[in-house]
Parts: structure tokens; C-alpha cells; sequence
């Protein structure tokens, strides 16, 4: 690996807890935007019956930007290394000493490793790429865009339900 010089910039999305983190290289600029899925939901039943998963989508803002997704869980407080079993719906990532089973997901071609799963892409401005990672073999119906977008406007729904607060902070 070659290291590379980067700034970063972190803020949540307006009225959300979504994650967006701007990194700027020599070569371009990405924005990566994390998330907990909590798909469409009314403000009071924030998360409520949703498949725990973590959604990242990179976006090229700038330029054409070289990244690199490396996804090595553990598993029994880190003492034990999946079992890696890809499919057509991604890569399932078992404990091989208990029921715990994730699952990765890419809009891009990856890569099964001895104990995990990797991606390298160029992303240029304009183009999205997304990850997921869900617990359990079934995860939230449709492209990470998608869920990215319902789990926003779920948020922004939730804080202007509580958006109430007058006081000193």
C-alpha cells in the first residue's frame, strides 16, 4: 500500500444521524455516508421490525479517487474468524462456533480473502458506490441508494416530531 496524503471533513446530514465524511486527495475528492438502516418509518417507531445493517455509500465528488473496502469481522469478541461462503446475494460471513451470521453486499465486484472480504474501485466524480452489512442471511429490500434515502427522511421525519426543545442547549 502506498500512502497518500488526505483531509477529511465529518458532519452529520441535516436533522439525521447519517455519517458523511469528505476526503480530499491529491487526485479527487469522495464523500463516504454511513448509516444504520432504518428504512421508512413514522417518527415514533423509529427502527422499529428493522434487519440490523449497516449501509456506506462513496460518492466521487472531485476527480477519480482509489479506494480500498476491507471487511474483516470477528466473531466471539474477536477471537474468531468468519467462514466465508460467497453467493449470489453476497458473501456470507458465518461463526464457525455459534448461529452469528453477516452478510456483505456490493453494487462492485469483490473479493473473498482467507478471513474477509475486499473491494478496490476507482471512484470518479459523478459515480456512487455502495456497501452493505447486514446481520443475518436477509437483509432490507433494495440498492443502498434507496435505503440510504429512507433512512434520511426517516430521521428528518423523527427530528421534526422532537424538534420542540426550547431551552439552554
Amino acid at each position: 500500500e502506498r500512502a497518500v496524503r488526505v483531509t477529511t471533513e465529518r458532519r452529520y446530514l441535516s436533522g439525521t444521524l447519517v455519517l458523511c465524511t469528505r476526503f480530499g486527495t491529491a487526485t479527487g475528492v469522495i464523500e463516504l455516508t454511513d448509516a444504520l438502516v432504518l428504512g421508512r418509518a413514522e417518527p415514533h417507531a423509529l427502527g422499529r421490525g428493522v434487519v440490523p445493517a449497516l449501509i456506506r455509500l462513496v460518492r466521487g465528488v472531485a476527480g477519480e479517487v482509489e479506494v480500498a473496502c476491507d471487511v474483516q469481522p470477528r466473531f466471539g469478541y474477536g477471537m474468531r474468524a468468519p467462514r466465508l461462503e460467497p453467493s449470489a446475494a453476497g458473501v456470507e460471513l458465518i461463526d464457525p462456533g455459534g448461529p452469528s451470521c453477516l452478510r456483505f453486499t456490493s453494487d462492485r465486484p469483490v473479493e473473498v480473502t482467507g478471513t474477509g472480504v475486499q473491494a478496490r474501485l476507482r471512484v470518479p466524480a459523478g459515480d456512487l458506490a455502495g456497501f452493505s452489512l447486514v446481520s443475518g442471511s436477509f437483509g432490507p429490500e433494495g440498492s443502498v441508494t434507496k435505503q440510504l434515502d429512507e433512512t434520511t427522511g426517516t430521521w428528518r421525519r423523527w427530528s421534526d416530531a422532537h424538534d420542540r426543545y426550547e431551552g439552554a442547549y
